[in-house]
């Protein structure tokens, strides 16, 4: 990409909602997006609740305990990222290969990785914390999902980039029960965000929230949130807030209208977020959206 921030090449995101464990149509998501809009996803965010349990046998909570009854893939984490034996040891599941692994065909494989923030339905022991080897922090074998914690910034593109910060957890005004601490939300203040995300959408948070500080104090383009399980969009100032829905097929079979959305952000110029609506989910009928080994998912393009 050009440093020339008149020539530059627009840098295409992918923000993904609440996962809850729905890997595969995460990735396969990712994977139809490039194919649909003819892109080349450069990183993928994800604004907590990506369904990080990387032990589930031992370590859940009551609700996805309850939600993993009925549906196995909350808590499909350690197959899109622990090699199993099953699989010779050293490889993902075969569907996991497919679009995760650096040797996969191009036809299904997704280059970005996914960088993901703290919900709170996620197994928070075994988050990493702020280091001093740089972020965001590798959490699975192929290093394809990558943790930004709380009070962390990172930089995506050429030069000086867009400089993004996480907040991620819910504020109950209880230290005991918050998901950020104060240290964590006062590392972020001050800071000239480009994006801020957030577990907890803070329009939805009481005047003098923490959140709505940090907000305050960033003064970021966009604030991209989950949580709530549906799309809404609002507008401070010059600061937008998109809250993105939950990642799943719906009672048709089709991706959830409102669960992702593409952020490109060009040299120049303001910034645009496009969510998806149900003309990509019509575009996707049945299950179809999915994405399997031997499947071409450029097929489309071509």
């Amino acid at each position: 990409m050009s440093t020339d921030p008149d020539r530059a090449e627009p840098l295409h995101i992918v923000v993904l909602g609440d996962v809850h464990g729905r890997l595969h149509l995460a990735w396969s998501l990712v994977k139809r997006i490039e194919a649909h809009y003819r892109i080349k996803v450069a990183h993928v965010l994800q604004v907590g609740d990506l369904g990080f349990w990387p032990r589930p046998a031992e370590v859940l909570d009551r609700a996805t305990r309850r939600h993993a009854a009925k549906d196995p893939e909350e808590i499909s984490f350690p197959e899109w990222s622990q090699p199993d034996r099953r699989w010779g040891g050293t490889r993902l599941s075969p569907r996991a290969e497919a679009l995760l692994a650096p040797a996969a065909p191009r036809g299904t494989r997704v280059d970005a990785d996914l960088i993901f923030i703290k919900g709170n339905h996620d197994d928070w022991e075994r988050l990493p914390g702020l280091t001093s080897g740089g972020l965001p922090s590798p959490v699975d074998h192929y290093e394809r999902h990558r943790f930004l914690p709380n009070g962390g910034t990172m930089r995506l593109g050429d030069g000086e980039g867009i400089l993004v910060g996480a907040l991620g957890g819910l504020e109950h005004g209880d230290p005991a029960r918050d998901g950020f601490s104060n240290a964590e939300a006062e590392a972020l203040a001050g800071r000239r965000l480009d994006l801020l995300l957030t577990h907890e959408p803070p329009p939805r948070t009481p005047p003098g929230s923490r959140l709505r500080r940090v907000v305050e104090s960033t003064s970021p383009r966009f604030v991209l949130s989950g949580h709530l399980h549906w799309h809404e969009r609002d507008l401070w100032g010059e600061v937008e807030f998109v809250t993105l829905s939950d990642v799943r097929l719906n009672e048709r079979g089709e991706v959830n209208a409102g669960c992702a959305g593409i952020l490109t952000w060009r040299g120049v110029g303001v910034p645009s977020f496009e969510v998806l609506g149900d003309d990509f989910a019509g575009a996707f009928p049945g299950r179809s959206i999915l994405v399997y080994p031997g499947d071409d998912a450029l097929a489309a393009t071509r």
